[in-house]
């Protein structure tokens, strides 16, 4: 007999989380590519929203989105890094049913108000409060291990409870400019540092397994000093500083640049789905190289010349592939599938990066009409890339493994 769905969906953390954050891959996305075709056009293909569709851009993107990959993630590794007993089925379940349903209340409330909206909002921060309680609970538990990067997660973790928090007050008091800084709290100090602690941990690991006499490369300390200098750049973002916000982001360009270049980033080009990593992580020198080259100009001449350039190399680039380069890989293992990139997910990938080159080439000064063009583009692009991918890796996640194993 044939096992339903939904017990297919609960049967590993992975998977509901997934399929809530393919969805999220796509929804947002459309919303925005939707809006800018009707900008573009002067045609309203949508009905007006509740909330600027400017702010819901980013709102949706790093709350709505990126969490959902990361639960699934770290429900799944903290357990198995901490060699602990799994996270029950029925406490991660309810974590992907609050935080789901709430963005699903969430994305009603585009349309149907800020109340409703807020309302969404908050039970998906619950679901997120609960599933940051879960792996504390894990970590708290596992007492002798070397707990370094769980609990440096979870400090990530514990700011984007505060970030969402500040945004949820924000909305309910209707301060556009508070919901904003909101936003770059949960970027700077949640999505990017959570992401660099993932790497730190996984892409030398992977890259053991593949590079041949392969030398780990995991320094601490770099590591930590890190945060200060996302502080730094926090700061300068949200007091306008450019020396501040330069004196962050040299020590994050050249510390990521070491990375890069000690984890085997060209020798781990002969197995693609290593590679795409390292290519992800690449993006973050990249995205910072230009921050710093933001402030240089920006301090001479007082001019923003990249606008949002650097902002989406490391969105896009390093966020985007990244996330989309694990979950690719979790999901072809935890499915009973090779450990190899498929020709869909390597296509998906290479026109990400075209998207990256679309959006950063909007920020240049090429004119209204044609930034314009371009950020349309880039939005449909999108989802031309992402589409099938989702269509591929949502049907896994509600498929049985392939070699009948539990999971």
């Amino acid at each position: 007999m044939r096992q339903p769905h939904l017990s297919i969906l609960t049967a590993a953390p992975h998977r509901p989380f997934f399929l809530l954050g393919a969805v999220q891959l796509l929804l947002p996305m459309l919303f925005w590519a939707l809006e800018l075709a009707g900008r573009t056009f002067g045609v309203a293909l949508l009905p007006g929203p509740a909330l600027p569709a400017s702010w819901l851009h980013p709102v949706l993107l790093l709350f709505g989105l990126f969490p959902f990959f990361i639960f699934g993630f770290l429900m799944t590794t903290f357990p198995r890094w901490l060699r602990t007993t799994p996270i029950a089925r029925h406490h991660y379940s309810r974590v992907a049913a609050l935080m789901g349903l709430g963005m699903g209340l969430a994305w009603l409330g585009v349309w149907g108000g800020v109340g409703l909206f807020a309302f969404g909002f908050g039970v998906w921060l619950l679901g997120l409060a609960i599933g940051v309680w879960h792996l504390l609970q894990v970590t708290r538990g596992a007492k002798g291990a070397d707990r370094f990067y769980e609990w440096s997660l979870l400090v990530a973790l514990g700011v984007a409870l505060l970030a969402g928090l500040q945004t949820l007050v924000s909305l309910l008091n209707g301060n556009w400019a508070c919901v904003g800084r909101g936003v770059q709290l949960g970027l700077w100090l949640f999505l990017i540092p959570l992401l660099l602690l993932v790497a730190h941990r996984m892409l030398p690991f992977f890259s053991s397994v593949v590079i041949p006499q392969y030398r780990l490369v995991q320094p601490r300390g770099l590591l930590l000093g890190l945060w200060p200098a996302l502080l730094l750049h926090l700061g300068g973002e949200l007091g306008q500083l450019p020396l501040l916000r330069l004196a962050g982001d040299l020590p994050l360009l050249l510390g990521g640049l070491y990375l890069a270049r000690h984890w085997g980033f060209w020798a781990a080009r002969r197995e693609k789905l290593l590679w795409v990593l390292h290519l992800a992580f690449a993006a973050f020198p990249l995205g910072m190289g230009l921050f710093v080259l933001q402030a240089l100009v920006e301090l001479t001449s007082g001019e923003l010349w990249l606008a949002r350039a650097p902002l989406h190399t490391l969105t896009i680039g390093f966020a985007g592939a990244m996330v989309i380069a694990m979950a690719t890989r979790v999901s072809r293992g935890h499915s009973g599938r090779t450990l190899a990139l498929d020709g869909l997910s390597w296509l998906a990938l290479r026109l990400l990066g075209l998207v990256l080159a679309l959006r950063v080439a909007a920020e240049l000064p090429l004119g209204w009409g044609v930034s314009s063009g371009l950020n349309l583009a880039a939005a449909l692009l999108w989802l031309g890339a992402l589409g099938p991918w989702v269509w591929r890796y949502g049907r896994i996640y509600l498929s049985p493994r392939v070699d009948g194993q539990p999971g």
